[in-house]
């Protein structure tokens, strides 16, 4: 099997190669990066089975399946392209710079959907959150709280700024871990979410943001709060439910453990951060049980973001 990498920074470095290379089906990559040296880098580490070409479209041609971790604003162009070519494709979110673009491309998406197009969305594998999901279930719930804050670049390194560059990023936090959020939150309650109020600290890059919905559940709203931060002295994801009789449930991922009002109901270790393009990997290598994040659910999270920024801009 040949496999393409369109864009070769840290994400492919990171998520996609190490998962990649465990895969003896995948015989041979095919990786593009604008910055040759950033080529160079991932031919280099990938054991002698990469070769580096001199476009995206080369890439994505001469592949069985593709991975696309080039900047976001590159995203839904590359992803057009494999699912025109019949080629399946797993995208770094967000799939989409702007509600405009997301919405050209979910038709295309939607008539292509399941294994054909994922997104690497890996904490919705994590068993904490099947746990957390699984004691909520059937229980009156009074409120919802979801934080998730990392180190952001201090540690995360990347081989280039795009990030901090509005056209290339589309956004900041909202936008970077927001779809994580919002794609967790649709997992547990459904994808009926009303969006309120948001807040970011600044623009056109934000490294906070909060966002304040509403979920119906049945003739009652329940209040649902996002808190973001991408650039907190520690990496930290907690959800939490406030229940109608007053007590509590907290899932925390990074630890792996579950509470009830502050008791320790059990603790799972959490699987790796490479699930989500394992998954895929998996689904284009014959596996029954693969079961990747569909891009159409990522379109899902980011149509809310998309009216967030609205508000705030």
């Amino acid at each position: 099997m040949k496999w393409a990498i369109v864009g070769c920074g840290r994400a492919a470095v990171v998520f996609h190669l190490p998962v990649l290379l465990e895969q003896p089906e995948v015989e041979r990559f095919f990786v593009f990066d604008p910055e040759p040296g950033h080529a160079a880098d991932l031919v280099a580490a990938s054991n002698g089975r990469a070769v580096a070409v001199t476009g995206a479209e080369e890439a994505i041609e001469a592949a069985d399946a593709v991975s696309i971790c080039s900047p976001n604003s590159a995203h839904a162009p590359a992803i057009r392209h494999c699912l025109q070519a019949g080629k399946p494709v797993i995208c770094e979110k967000p799939v989409a710079v702007s509600a405009e673009e997301g919405r050209l491309l979910a038709p295309l998406v939607q008539l292509l959907s399941g294994h054909r197009a994922a997104v690497n969305l890996p904490y919705r594998f994590q068993p904490i959150f099947r746990g957390f999901k699984s004691a909520l279930s059937g229980r009156p719930v009074e409120r919802i709280t979801l934080q998730l804050q990392t180190l952001g670049l201090r540690t995360w390194r990347p081989k280039s700024l795009w990030y901090q560059e509005p056209a290339k990023a589309g956004g900041g936090a909202l936008i970077d871990l927001g779809v994580h959020a919002i794609d967790l939150l649709m997992r547990l309650l459904s994808a009926d979410l009303l969006l309120k109020k948001c807040s970011v600290d600044r623009q056109p890059i934000e490294e906070r943001a909060e966002l304040e919905l509403e979920h119906r559940c049945a003739t009652t709203w329940v209040p649902v709060q996002i808190l973001l931060e991408r650039s907190n002295r520690r990496a930290n994801m907690m959800l939490t439910a406030t229940m109608r009789d007053g007590t509590e449930w907290s899932a925390n991922f990074r630890s792996g453990e579950l509470r009830h009002s502050g008791a320790l109901v059990e603790r799972t270790p959490p699987v790796d951060a490479y699930e989500g393009v394992r998954q895929f990997v998996k689904s284009c290598t014959n596996h029954d049980q693969a079961t990747p994040a569909p891009m159409v659910d990522a379109l899902m999270a980011e149509e809310l973001i998309w009216s967030a920024y609205d508000s705030v801009r």
